[in-house]
């Protein structure tokens, strides 16, 4: 059987970035903490993670065949059949996402929206909306984690790595499975979108005020504790490592 391309660019994009992202942020948060340098970077790659699921909402309407949300928005009799014919290892092969793996893309594009429009509002709101943004981060984490885990229990079973495939868009597939081409146009619109963004989330950072504005939109967004606050540990909205140290 052929190797024929399935995943186009764009969505091996968003994949990768959302992991290293999100990763990275998460790292900043844990070990760094909020009176790092670094801490701002946090706030950032929030930003531009959310960005990055605004594209992904958009190309999961208009993308190519197997990036639509319709190709992996599976019934509940299919999702029962799924997880039936992994346990029994009779199951059927599915060429792009399998249900597990589509709900948890849905699951995890919705947790990343959370962690956005929490992280915004924490400056403001204060320690309830901090508790549900770290609620949203680590249910992304388990959600994330067991994904992997699903993957990693595919490619033993089935002899099929599913990372490779997700890093060069193909698998084996009969040719008519396959997508036109890697949509090309779209990945350098995806990536041009978020260097803008990023650059100019670079550009207008404040660091005296430890915050940013929005290019285009000109709204400032607080990224951490400015140099004119105090360092009340119970007055700040946003999580630090030393609080987890001392829960």
């Amino acid at each position: 059987m052929p190797r024929v391309l399935i995943w186009d660019l764009p969505t091996r994009i968003f994949h990768w970035l959302l992991a290293a992202g999100f990763l990275t942020a998460f790292a900043i948060a844990q070990f760094l903490g909020d009176d790092h340098p670094l801490f701002a970077w946090h706030g950032m790659l929030g930003l531009i993670l959310g960005g990055a699921v605004a594209f992904r909402l958009i190309w999961g309407l208009i993308g190519t065949r197997y990036a639509r949300f319709g190709s992996f928005a599976y019934g509940p009799a299919a999702v029962a059949d799924y997880f039936k014919g992994v346990f029994t290892g009779r199951g059927k092969r599915y060429i792009g996402h399998n249900p597990a793996s589509g709900y948890a893309i849905l699951v995890m594009l919705a947790l990343v929206i959370a962690i956005v429009a929490t992280g915004l509002l924490m400056p403001v709101a204060g320690h309830t909306v901090k508790e549900l943004h770290e609620i949203t981060v680590y249910a992304l984490l388990l959600v994330a984690v067991v994904h992997v885990a699903g993957v990693v229990i595919h490619t033993i079973r089935s002899h099929e790595n599913l990372t490779v495939s997700m890093i060069s868009g193909a698998k084996q597939a009969d040719e008519s499975d396959g997508i036109r081409g890697p949509a090309p146009v779209a990945a350098s619109v995806f990536l041009l979108a978020l260097a803008l963004l990023t650059g100019g989330l670079i550009r207008n950072f404040d660091s005296a005020a430890a915050s940013t504005r929005l290019p285009l939109i000109g709204v400032t967004i607080q990224l951490g504790e400015s140099e004119g606050d105090g360092h009340d540990e119970n007055e700040r909205p946003w999580p630090s490592h030393r609080e987890h140290e001392n829960d």
